[in-house]
């Protein structure tokens, strides 16, 4: 089954580029010059010179975080996401409690396919700051994707027990309760969330899922309908409705599903060329039907 998506906390896919002034210690050796030119070509995204000029700034400054962070950026924004974690884990070396450098560096970790150094720096994080709420959330999430269901319950059975009025948290942890297979107590979290933000999409069909999964496809079809209608472009969403049409024998409604999910997969989504060979037989076989009723 396809996973509950995020609501509004979700992590950084890209990472930002500043608006204003960013290395906010420079030393005073340093021209205004090479400062005004590593910013421009930053932020004009000629992420080759912005590196060459960011490694002359680190240079002259190696225990200044901020020109390794944007060292590091620039090396995330070139496509260099191995130089861009070892950069920004040498910024973490010298400010560890920046929760910003953490971020950027967990999103280059992932860019990189490094979930466990991602995993490690988060875990090490919260051990120091448990107050951090939202470094929790992002080592649940980081726990659900490599199978960590213990560390991801404990995290967001924390969140959820300490804003227990936030829907997102709440919602969370129903969903990592789904994927540890804890499905009546999901049912049960996710009907919380869902009290808390009737609006989202995401707690439906997370709900609408864990009723498929645990075998009641009747219960499922109503939360399902309810996240495809707030979302209808999800093709995540359009995908579990039309498996739970299919599973009450619903095949019109199913079928109309299935091509709104192929309409509006995501592009890396490898049942995409299967769903649309199996569509093309069942429409071959409802006509021949139809043929020898008429």
């Amino acid at each position: 089954q396809p996973a509950a998506s995020a609501t509004s906390r979700a992590p950084a896919t890209e990472i930002g580029r500043p608006d204003g002034p960013i290395l906010e210690h420079i030393d005073a050796q340093l021209t205004t010059e090479n400062y005004s030119d590593a910013i421009a070509a930053f932020r004009q995204r000629d992420h080759p010179r912005a590196i060459s000029l960011f490694e002359e700034l680190a240079r002259d400054l190696p225990e200044n975080a901020h020109v390794l962070q944007y060292l590091g950026l620039s090396h995330f924004h070139n496509g260099d996401f191995a130089s861009a974690k070892r950069t920004l884990a040498d910024a973490r070396e010298i400010r560890p409690d920046s929760f910003e450098l953490l971020d950027h560096y967990v999103t280059a970790c992932k860019k990189d396919g490094d979930d466990d150094s991602a995993f490690a720096a988060l875990k090490d994080f919260v051990d120091r700051r448990p107050e951090e709420l939202e470094a929790r959330l992002e080592l649940a999430r980081i726990a659900r994707a490599t199978g960590d269901e213990d560390v991801a319950i404990e995290q967001t059975e924390y969140l959820a027990t300490t804003r227990s009025t936030d829907p997102e948290f709440v919602y969370e942890h129903g969903v990592s309760l789904k994927n540890a297979g804890k499905l009546d107590e999901a049912k049960v979290v996710l009907r919380s969330s869902i009290e808390l933000d009737p609006s989202s999409a995401a707690a439906h069909h997370a709900l609408g899922v864990t009723e498929l999964i645990s075998g009641n496809a009747r219960g499922a079809v109503a939360s399902l309908e309810k996240a495809v209608a707030a979302a209808p472009d999800n093709g995540d969403y359009q995908f579990s409705l039309a498996q739970t049409y299919e599973e009450l024998d619903r095949i019109p409604e199913s079928l109309a599903a299935y091509e709104a999910y192929v309409r509006n997969a995501r592009p890396d989504d490898t049942r995409v060329p299967i769903v649309r060979k199996q569509l093309e037989l069942a429409k071959k076989a409802l006509a021949e039907r139809d043929k020898e009723r008429t």
